[in-house]
């Protein structure tokens, strides 16, 4: 990963001409397995895509829960439309993507867990929280 320092100009430069217009769930998969299990370990996979179009930036965040044991498997993509208010490059979306779209989506990842992790008859998922 890209060091926050090395980026951080052109997070700012993204970040004086954008908007968040709207967050939206565009996929998710669950699935439940082992039951039983005590503390098991939770981590995060993150990926994310962008694309630049005329006066909108918009991103594809995919989250995968990893747990062992596997008490529950989930994987979501939520898409963030950003309004911008002028001119970005490829390069600069990129950083702002890799270090600030994460942060966007975090707490609607957090709650979607516990939700599902509930509504599937495990114990309450909590995600910790994003440390970057």
């Amino acid at each position: 990963m890209p060091s926050v320092k090395g980026d951080f100009e052109k997070v700012v430069r993204v970040a004086k001409v954008v908007s968040i217009d709207r967050i939206e769930l565009l996929e998710l998969k669950a699935r439940r397995g082992v039951r039983g299990a005590d503390s098991p370990k939770v981590d995060v996979v993150v990926a994310h895509r962008h694309e630049l179009t005329e006066g909108v930036l918009r991103v594809e965040v995919r989250l995968d829960l990893k747990m062992v044991p596997e008490v529950l498997s989930v994987g979501a993509v939520f898409g963030i439309y950003y309004n911008l208010k002028g001119p970005v490059s490829d390069d600069d979306a990129r950083a702002f993507c890799l270090h600030n779209a994460i942060f966007n989506v975090w707490p609607y990842w957090r709650e979607l867990v516990q939700d599902q992790s509930m509504r599937m008859g495990t114990q309450p998922v909590v995600v910790p929280l994003l440390k970057r």
